[in-house]
């Protein structure tokens, strides 16, 4: 019956199955493999390692270069990454690599791709990398990225010093991202939680070149140059580059008076604003709010503005009415940061904030996501040790903030609050809270202890949070596919599912100074904060994982927000907390689990699409 369906139809199922499902229905019949075979093909990772010319690399590059492969027909996504390990378990100039034979193979294998639109490209480490190794690397991918017909995608995680002037006929492209990556450690950028201090501006030569003559409608720039002089050298007026997306971690006078000449921002993201210091910050953050917020009032649908530092880029009376003018606003990210307030960060005084700030999202009414955390206190910029735990202390007294706060004025939003994840409450006519609680999985307390179960019919929205889903089931991947399917296919306009990453360190995680030990201390509080909440057993971390595997287990509750009415299936709750067999007393158990069922493990090669180089 399956094969009387068309095969459009065919594709539009595959498109809610995984990539290795994908493999498995190449394999049933003739049919169901010409269906399947333009989604098993239409993303390709290349992932040249640095351990020299090895023969089944050869035979991979001349597979690719020789166009026979499903690759050459369907691929439409191309992601080439460098993995990096740290300098002292790798040293490029060491490892023997015929660079101009690679770069030749490389080079004829990318030339059997015509059909790419979105290419991801760069390094995932910060290291101090062999020059030779990046000039034919970029080489031979920047003149496969000038040959592209229809690319419309571009991201580049590039050493910051490097030339895109060598982009010079790329010219269709609607989306760009340029993170730039520090190979010189005098360069990093010092951050400490939210805190970053400034350092020398590097420039980038090309991209002014590079995005005036391409049609953006979504630019990320995120790295250590001072964007200033690249505002200024774009168009102006009726042709000047008009965003519909924007992220960036640096502010200045250039960039505000460039997103003022024109209307029309939907997604605005500003990474820690800061000057530099409290008065420049303070100078650009009222630029900001005068005449920017109201310039694209209308259309901002996100907005992101979580400041390094306390001051006026914080949340606070000044830009209350500017924030109340963003009535399409569906996600907001803030920071409590008044200045002037103590480094203990007293309960009344956030209180009496964290109040104004949830009354204002209660009068947005497309708000649908709002995110509070704290900045880092003036105080303690540019300071190294014997730091105060600000912003610790006062993210517990956020969420406390958040729990005790009630109001009349229906709102759906769902708040992150430090590491808390909660829906707005309200109170109707008798005081009584109409919104659903998060379910529980309590099996030891007795009936009178223990907590409802959500009702999934209560209105405005319900809410299923699933925590650490790591750990609570055996395929997490099979459920984040299925819940998409179904709540897409209920009401696309009025169901969401999201995930968000558990709030590490920034510092840590992105400068890869986080350790095995960091990672399981931390899981360990947050899973006891949890098993008291809930009066869960403790569980410990699978044996199994390193520190990659134990990064997944850290994930913060998957969020379900469906819309009113929306009947959840009876299995669906038992199913999304079965706990995963963690092996608490021999790790026998861990090694007869079968791998289909380990979240933490990667996809095999033989079924994926990655290609090792």
């Amino acid at each position: 019956m399956l094969l009387d369906l068309s095969a459009g139809l065919l594709q539009e199922i595959a498109g809610e199955l995984t990539q290795p499902d994908h493999a498995v229905l190449r394999a049933v019949c003739k049919d169901l493999n010409s269906a399947v075979c333009p989604l098993f093909f239409s993303r390709l990772v290349l992932k040249i390692k640095r351990h020299g010319m090895m023969h089944d690399t050869v035979q991979k590059l001349e597979a690719l270069a020789s166009g026979a492969t499903g690759w050459s027909f369907y691929a439409k996504t191309l992601r080439i990454d460098i993995p990096v390990l740290s300098n002292y378990h790798l040293n490029i100039t060491a490892a023997a690599v015929d660079n101009a034979r690679l770069a030749s193979l490389l080079g004829t294998a990318l030339a059997s791709l015509p059909r790419i639109q979105t290419v991801m490209s760069g390094f995932n480490s910060y290291v101090h990398l062999d020059h030779g190794f990046l000039d034919w690397g970029q080489t031979t991918v920047f003149t496969f990225l000038n040959k592209l017909d229809d690319l419309r995608e571009l991201e580049l995680n590039i050493p910051s010093t490097n030339n895109l002037s060598a982009l010079h006929r790329v010219r269709g492209l609607h989306k760009f991202a340029l993170k730039s990556i520090y190979h010189d450690t005098s360069l990093l950028r010092v951050m400490s939680g939210n805190a970053i201090s400034t350092v020398p501006g590097i420039a980038v030569p090309g991209i002014a070149e590079l995005l005036s003559q391409n049609q953006l409608r979504s630019l990320h720039l995120e790295g250590p140059a001072e964007w200033s002089p690249l505002w200024r050298m774009l168009p102006i007026g009726t042709h000047c580059m008009q965003l519909a997306e924007l992220t960036t971690n640096r502010v200045n006078e250039g960039l505000f008076s460039h997103l003022s000449a024109y209307s029309g921002l939907r997604k605005l993201r500003l990474v820690a604003p800061d000057g530099g210091n409290l008065t420049m910050s303070d100078h650009l953050a009222d630029i900001f709010f005068a005449t920017v917020l109201p310039r694209h009032a209308d259309s901002l649908v996100e907005l992101a503005c979580a400041a390094a530092f306390e001051g006026r880029f914080s949340f606070g009376e000044h830009n209350v009415r500017g924030i109340l003018q963003l009535q399409k606003l569906t996600s907001l990210e803030y920071v409590w940061g008044p200045r002037g307030e103590p480094a203990e960060a007293e309960q009344a005084a956030v209180d009496r904030v964290v109040t104004l700030l949830l009354q204002t999202a209660a009068g947005l009414p497309a708000l649908r996501s709002l995110t509070i955390s704290a900045a880092e206190a003036e105080h303690q910029r540019n300071m190294q040790w014997n730091k105060m735990n600000h912003i610790v202390a006062v993210n517990v007294a956020i969420a406390n903030a958040v729990e005790a706060f009630r109001t009349q004025a229906p709102c759906e939003a769902v708040i992150c609050a430090g590491k808390s994840v909660r829906i707005l409450p309200t109170e109707d006519g008798t005081g009584k809270r109409s919104t659903a609680r998060y379910p529980s999985t309590t099996a030891n307390k007795d009936d009178g202890e223990r907590e409802k179960q959500p009702d999934m019919d209560a209105e405005p929205s319900a809410l299923l949070s699933v925590y650490n889903p790591g750990e609570y089931t055996t395929d997490r991947r099979s459920i984040l596919s299925w819940l998409s399917g179904v709540l897409k296919n209920y009401k696309p306009a009025e169901s969401k599912v999201s995930m968000r990453p558990w709030q590490l360190p920034k510092s840590q995680l992105e400068l890869g100074k986080i350790s095995k030990h960091t990672i399981r201390n931390a899981a360990k509080h947050q899973r006891a904060q949890l098993n008291e909440r809930h009066g869960l057993p403790a569980l410990s971390l699978p044996r199994h994982g390193g520190i990659t595997q134990e990064r997944e287990v850290l994930a913060q509750p998957l969020i379900v927000v469906a819309p009113p009415h929306f009947h959840f299936p009876p299995s669906l709750t038992p199913h999304l907390f079965r706990r995963r067999a963690l092996a608490q007393s021999s790790s026998a158990q861990d090694d007869d689990e079968p791998r289909s069922t380990r979240t933490s493990e990667p996809l095999d090669s033989s079924v994926g699409n990655d290609f090792d180089i």
